[in-house]
């Protein structure tokens, strides 16, 4: 039911959700783990870190996975904060602790191309993240974002152009159009800028 909360968007009613139900069920991590998620995308990355230590202490040692993934989810909270050492420092540590997570691997990509740094690193995570996955729609359009970022326009608009071939995603396919109306408008090519533009609109 969560993850399909965040698959529609539902993000102020993810948030809602687990936050109530964090209050009647303080030991389950699952639902601490998507309260964090949703906190991060409603900009509130100090509950989102108090929920990820929370679910942490709950999690054994042995479940490396996991503690992974709640790494590189406090790595983005830290991101938030303007703490860009930090958060890179633990999403290194996510990616070092399950290296062949390619979600984490994306996530971190994502996130140093949006702060615009380490982007050389930053790309070579997406593309072995593509490599290892290449029917994952999502994982080009990072690998779009990485480009964009370096002002690789060209780049950006042939990962971006492949993210739009894939079935359609209620929640990203709207801001696939839209990043590739930005990689066109900075590229010289209003035209395409606006249909993209306009293909978001209407799919948003």
């Amino acid at each position: 039911t969560y993850m399909m909360m965040y698959e529609l968007n539902d993000i102020q009613g993810l948030y809602t959700v687990t936050k109530e139900c964090s209050e009647y069920f303080p030991t389950n991590a699952t639902v601490l783990y998507f309260n964090a998620i949703a906190a991060i995308e409603l900009n509130k990355p100090d509950e989102a870190i108090e929920s990820i230590e929370s679910a942490r202490v709950l999690l054994p040692s042995t479940d490396v996975e996991y503690i992974a993934e709640l790494d590189a989810q406090k790595g983005v909270a830290y991101l938030l904060k303007n703490k860009q050492a930090e958060g890179y420092k633990l999403l290194k540590t996510a990616i070092q602790k399950d290296s062949k997570s390619n979600v984490i691997k994306s996530i971190f990509a994502e996130q140093m191309a949006k702060y615009k740094i380490h982007l050389d690193e930053a790309l070579t995570s997406i593309n072995q993240a593509i490599e290892a996955s290449p029917d994952v729609a999502h994982y080009y359009y990072v690998r779009g974002l990485v480009y964009f970022a370096q002002k690789k326009y060209d780049k950006a608009i042939d990962d971006l152009e492949k993210t739009i071939l894939f079935p359609p995603n209620e929640k990203m396919t709207p801001i696939y159009y839209e990043r590739l109306g930005d990689s066109y408008s900075l590229n010289g090519n209003t035209t395409k800028a606006i249909a993209a533009w306009n293909h978001a609109k209407e799919k948003g």
